[in-house]
């Protein structure tokens, strides 16, 4: 377990020192909230926990992505607790078929987002290495 725990920080002490990486401070605080919490409960349980958020992504983005939502489900199933992403998943699942796809997926954003906002989490990328658009 301290192997795995030791390549998780030599990775992201990596990532932190290239050039190019844009790293986004949210994510790297959710690194060591998964350090913390593999100490806390083993990797098999995290391991699980992983698995839980893919499969829930993967059918955010096949039934309610509206081709804008990639990065929305991405960062938010990254960085929202499972119990809350169990949530979302539970509401999105629950939405009544007589609306159109259009409506369910602005619901399913909708409810992804004011639960992003209780928590305090923003689900979106900040790059702070955006060039500033010059006036001609």
């Amino acid at each position: 377990m301290r192997c795995v725990l030791n390549a998780l920080i030599i990775h992201a002490n990596g990532l932190i020192r290239k050039k190019r990486a844009l790293i986004h401070l949210c994510l790297i605080k959710k690194l060591f909230v998964n350090l913390d919490y593999i100490k806390a409960n083993g990797i098999r349980q995290f391991s699980e926990n992983q698995k839980l958020r893919i499969d829930i992504l993967k059918e955010l983005l096949a039934d309610f992505n509206d081709g804008r939502s990639n990065n929305l489900y991405c960062i938010g199933c990254a960085l929202l607790p499972a119990e809350k992403l169990l949530e979302v998943h539970d509401f999105a699942r629950g939405i009544n078929g007589g609306i159109d796809q259009k409506e369910k997926n602005r619901q399913v954003n909708k409810h992804f987002i004011k639960t992003a906002d209780y928590l305090g989490v923003e689900l979106k990328l900040n790059n702070k290495n955006k060039r500033k658009k010059s006036k001609s």
